[in-house]
């Protein structure tokens, strides 16, 4: 019996940390989805998905960390196997860019691991899944004894506070961390000179696009000792102080 409450106990602390894990990093994505497209779209392999990517992979995410809120055992335990489906793929894909078995390094697609190396990230990564798959393994001892702590009411007063609480942390340190004046972009778009590069145009659309989208924006959150912007930054602060 004391065996039984001890797992509940450590269930309900793992279940909790991976419904806030599944909220962040989805809502991390939606408050960026341009900048998150561009990123997929330089990724090896999975880049021709990138249309249909920078949509579903946030709301895959956000929807495991709903089903992980729902009272419903059986809901419960389809978002444990998606978030166990999930970290497996995310591990594998960058396990084999660690291996270098890319012709590139995949570039980071969420600013909530975009300061660690790739060696750094492939350990959270696996130290995530192992949580989850402990979760999912407790998951099925505790429905099976029946210990149902948490009411149907709680988990969702839970789950929105989770919600709002990591949705509210994602926006302020994507658009307001004005003490690091860091701005989440894709690495490799700063090192060509021109857009209109005759070998590389994938790139010079891809800096297009990006300038396009954040250009205005990312010079509210920059410094002057950052990174120097591309050709249509700045030209569009040629033409603002000109004006």
């Amino acid at each position: 019996m004391e065996a039984n409450k001890t797992s509940s106990i450590i269930y309900k602390i793992l279940r909790s940390v991976m419904i806030l894990f599944w909220i962040y990093v989805g809502m991390d994505k939606v408050w960026q989805l341009s900048t998150f497209r561009i990123a997929l779209e330089q990724q090896p392999i999975i880049s021709y998905l990138a249309p249909i990517l920078f949509w579903l992979l946030p709301l895959m995410e956000i929807g495991v960390g709903i089903l992980l809120a729902i009272p419903s055992v059986g809901l419960r335990a389809w978002g444990w196997r998606a978030s166990t489906l999930l970290i497996i793929v995310f591990t594998i894909y960058i396990g084999l860019g660690v291996l270098n078995v890319y012709a590139q390094k995949p570039c980071m697609c969420t600013s909530f691991l975009s300061r660690i190396s790739w060696t750094a990230h492939l350990l959270i990564n696996i130290v995530i899944l192992g949580l989850s798959i402990t979760g999912w393994v407790l998951h099925r001892k505790v429905a099976k004894y029946g210990e149902r702590v948490i009411t149907g009411k709680t988990n969702i007063a839970l789950f929105l506070i989770c919600f709002i609480a990591m949705g509210a942390i994602s926006y302020r340190n994507i658009h307001y961390t004005k003490s690091k004046d860091v701005w989440y972009a894709p690495d490799s778009l700063y090192y060509y000179p021109e857009h209109n590069d005759v070998s590389r145009p994938i790139v010079g659309s891809l800096a297009y696009r990006y300038d396009r989208y954040t250009g205005p924006c990312r010079q509210l959150f920059t410094k002057k000792s950052c990174k120097p912007t591309s050709l249509l930054t700045n030209r569009w602060l040629a033409v603002q102080k000109g004006g």
